[in-house]
């Protein structure tokens, strides 16, 4: 009977084995480490839409109801104030409020505040932080999306 030796070695060995393991572990943490990440920028930007709407939505209706005002209206602030938040669920206050928008489950927190800016002109400010629960003060003021205009009186529609 003949025996033939065989030298040569088929396979990989278990050096080998561990480094490749290694390397697609490494990989594979490296991008699942990237998940949350993602998730956190997901819901921020979900946030920073949500309170670009709302402050769309306040200064739109403002506008539209301070177009109806007459001079009179315009000049007293507190009548320029109740008008053009008429049909908002929102008041100007010196502390932090919070209100539901769009769905029930759905929190804003903000401020607002309404000013004179001189020549007739009003300046709102509305900060808010689409958040149920959060700082006040000035810790809100600082992280808060801050919107800002202003209305001009040009007479009546």
């Amino acid at each position: 009977m003949k025996c033939f030796a065989n030298n040569q070695s088929s396979g990989f060995s278990l050096v080998e084995v561990n480094l490749a393991i290694f390397v697609i572990s490494v990989g594979m943490l490296t991008l699942f480490s990237l998940f949350p990440a993602g998730l956190r920028q997901v819901a921020t930007s979900h946030e920073a839409t949500q309170e670009a709407l709302f402050a769309d939505h306040v200064f739109s209706t403002m506008r539209a109801e301070a177009r109806l005002l007459s001079s009179g209206d315009w000049l007293d602030m507190d009548t320029f104030i109740n008008a053009v938040l008429s049909d908002l669920p929102i008041q100007p206050s010196d502390e932090v409020q919070r209100v539901t928008f769009g769905t029930e489950d759905q929190y804003m927190r903000y401020f607002l505040e309404i000013a004179a800016a001189g020549d007739g002109r009003r300046r709102v400010t509305l900060w808010c932080k689409a958040q149920e629960f959060g700082p006040t003060g000035d810790t809100f003021i600082r992280d808060a999306s801050r919107f800002y205009t202003e209305f001009v009186y040009s007479g009546m529609p």
